[in-house]
């Protein structure tokens, strides 16, 4: 009888993510490692907070791609198994903050008008669609005057903004 004797390597995993505090808006991300040739078969994943969790070929690197992220402490743990079921795990805590953990923005739309104007020839009316005319939009906003160009896109900075609503009026010359 021979007797073949197989040495057992011991997994190893490593989650090179850097633990992180994102914004509200980052509603997931991506978490990735490697891990030595003890870790065979597949390899799991787990979220403590949103109770996620998934399962993965072994290989080295390993990424997993937009795994969803709850508000607050995301632990995000992965292990893998050798042939004998010996495990090795590590983990990153990535903490997703709440409401009014966002950059400040403002979308600012209008509704789409129609002016009449008088046609210069024969004095009829005719309808066509609102547009800037010039080329200045005036902003009100704060309390403070101020003056972008007439586009499609426009921006301007505003400081002083605290989180919650903050209303901000603008004006244009329209036809």
């Amino acid at each position: 009888m021979t007797v073949i004797r197989v040495a057992l390597v011991a997994p190893f995993v490593d989650v090179t993510n850097l633990n992180a505090w994102v914004r509200y808006s980052v509603t997931n991300c991506a978490v990735g490692g490697t891990n030595n040739a003890g870790v065979v078969g597949t390899m799991q994943w787990t979220n403590a907070l949103t109770g996620a969790s998934g399962m993965f070929a072994a290989a080295t690197p390993w990424r997993l791609d937009a795994l969803a992220l709850g508000v607050g402490s995301n632990t995000v743990t992965v292990t893998g198994t050798n042939t004998a079921g010996a495990a090795s795990s590590d983990s990153v805590t990535i903490t997703r903050g709440g409401l009014g953990t966002d950059l400040p923005w403002v979308d600012a739309t209008t509704r789409r008008r129609r002016c009449t104007r008088r046609d210069e020839r024969g004095g009829e009316r005719h309808q066509q669609p609102a547009r800037a005319r010039d080329d200045v939009v005036d902003q009100r906003t704060l309390r403070r005057g101020g003056r972008v160009p007439a586009a499609t896109a426009w921006q301007f900075s505003a400081s002083g903004l605290a989180v919650g609503t903050t209303r901000l009026r603008s004006s244009g010359r329209i036809c």
